[in-house]
């Protein structure tokens, strides 16, 4: 499923940060919305280039993810659409045997 995200902004690493980001979590829509953070801040010889550990960080970057997007939600009107068109047609052909019954059974 394709994600997608988006920076919201920088917090503190530090007690203040975490009371702001505890809020956020509170208030956040969890249905549709969940909170990602990436530690920033300097980095030991030989980790990731991408985050450094809560340990050493000095600011921690918030990224709001959707958990439903465009692309998911039109695959599953989609999916749901073929399922209804096969309903549709297994009920037409249903029809079509009772209707082909009563025209036999006029003649």
């Amino acid at each position: 499923m394709d994600k997608q995200e988006r920076w919201m902004l920088r917090i503190p690493s530090n007690s203040e940060g975490e009371q702001f980001l505890k809020k956020m979590k509170k208030y956040l829509n969890k249905d549709t919305y969940k909170i990602s953070k990436m530690y920033t801040g300097p980095r030991p010889k030989g980790t990731s280039q991408h985050s450094t550990r809560k340990e050493n960080a000095t600011s921690v970057r918030l990224y709001v993810d959707t958990k439903v997007t465009p692309t998911s939600l039109g695959t599953e009107i989609i999916r749901e659409n073929a399922r209804l068109k096969m309903r549709l047609d297994y009920a037409n052909r249903e029809l079509a045997k009772a209707q082909s019954w009563l025209d036999w059974r006029r003649d």
